[in-house]
């Protein structure tokens, strides 16, 4: 009778896991209700488990910080970013909305930390996000279902854009968790199965299909940088230049490098002209293939105008000015100034230079950890590489 119980329990454990794991992962963006009727975004199911998490560790008595904690240096940049906050409201109004989310990732992290979660149990979960987003993807390249987003759900004939997003919240979304994926799955060393290799295929394929250019390179170079490491010293050699036909053949097909893809040389100098001279042009200014990265510029203009407003705000940052920021550098240093920026890069030092590269390369032009499923996909990867050891 005890053992049934003991299965029973162990059963309903898993169930539990499980669904947490989905639903933070995996579920679309569906609101439930709406907060405020100027905005699209509501209360979805994702923030009201994440209440029950944080009724669980205050009942539980499990809400204390320590020191030796996953994602410990995230509850020192909370802070820091709460103070550029405040300094930033001196000079210009601040979007609180930003805070809800992060102390919704620090709930996030203490309940990682107090609760174990089963490794096999998240690989299960990683497999389902694979699976599952692959099989939305091909009905969405022909046309049989729609889109998720924040707008709710879009039929076929409503896309945004051509660029299929599976049942996460953009293109880009998807190719940065694929990416992410693809290296936890590395992690798991001791599974050396055919079935493992055909899902690091999944991942790659879908990063392809997002036709997220960013990504692209983020990875190529982040999957360089891995097999190089990981290699023995005699392998070096061909790790390179095996890595390095492989990113080629990525660029070259998708940049189409030897055509057209000279205009992309400009997005340097674009960069160079915005940051020393501050100067940006319309759209029409720019070649169309540049028109993404133009109207970032514009948006960014406006931050980096807020960031220089003074001495303090060089220092500590304007805040958050705005909800999106388009960039997770940009993000760090507009917002928490000088001090958040050398900050940041002391914390992530220890990080392996894979990872690095992939956070910084993509996070130059896309605003990653805003992004719910994103962060979540992150800590998945760091909570398997830096097993918790709980007292």
């Amino acid at each position: 009778m005890n053992k049934n119980i003991l299965y029973a329990r162990f059963n309903i454990d898993k169930f539990v896991e499980y669904s947490i794991l989905f639903i933070l992962l995996i579920f679309p963006k569906i609101n439930l209700f709406k907060v405020f009727e100027s905005s699209h975004q509501g209360i979805r199911i994702e923030e009201i488990v994440i209440f029950f998490l944080a009724l669980f560790l205050i009942f539980s008595k499990k809400i204390e910080l320590r020191k030796s904690d996953l994602g410990y240096n995230f509850f020192l940049y909370f802070v820091l970013f709460l103070i550029s906050s405040i300094i930033g409201s001196i000079y210009y109004d601040q979007v609180w909305i930003v805070v809800l989310r992060y102390i919704e990732y620090l709930i996030i992290l203490l309940f990682f930390n107090r609760y174990g979660f089963n490794n096999n149990t998240i690989l299960n979960v990683i497999k389902s996000f694979l699976i599952l987003n692959l099989l939305f993807v091909f009905l969405q390249n022909f046309g049989l279902f729609g889109e998720f987003s924040s707008l709710g759900y879009q039929s076929p004939e409503n896309f945004d854009n051509s660029r299929p997003n599976g049942l996460t919240g953009g293109p880009w979304e998807l190719a940065n968790m694929s990416a992410i994926f693809f290296f936890t799955l590395l992690l798991f060393d001791k599974d050396k199965s055919i079935t493992k290799n055909i899902y690091l295929l999944i991942c790659i394929s879908l990063i392809l299909i997002s036709f997220s250019r960013t990504v692209y390179i983020s990875f190529s170079i982040s999957f360089l940088l891995y097999y190089y490491e990981k290699v023995v010293d005699k392998k070096k050699f061909i790790a390179i230049i095996v890595s390095s036909i492989i990113s080629a053949v990525i660029i070259i097909i998708y940049f189409d490098v030897f055509k057209i893809n000279k205009v992309y040389f400009d997005v340097f100098s674009m960069f160079l002209d915005f940051l020393i001279n501050k100067n940006v042009y319309e759209l029409s200014y720019y070649d169309p293939k540049l028109w993404s990265i133009a109207a970032r510029l514009q948006h960014w203009l406006i931050l980096y105008n807020a960031f220089l407003t003074n001495n303090l705000t060089i220092l500590f940052g304007s805040g958050g000015i705005f909800p999106y920021y388009e960039s997770t550098i940009f993000r760090i240093l507009f917002c928490t100034g000088f001090v958040g920026f050398f900050v940041s890069i002391y914390m992530v030092r220890k990080l392996p230079i894979y990872m690095l590269a992939l956070i910084i390369i993509s996070g130059l032009t896309l605003d990653l950890f805003l992004s719910l499923k994103i962060f979540f996909a992150a800590l998945l990867y760091f909570y398997i590489s830096h097993p918790i050891k709980r007292k």
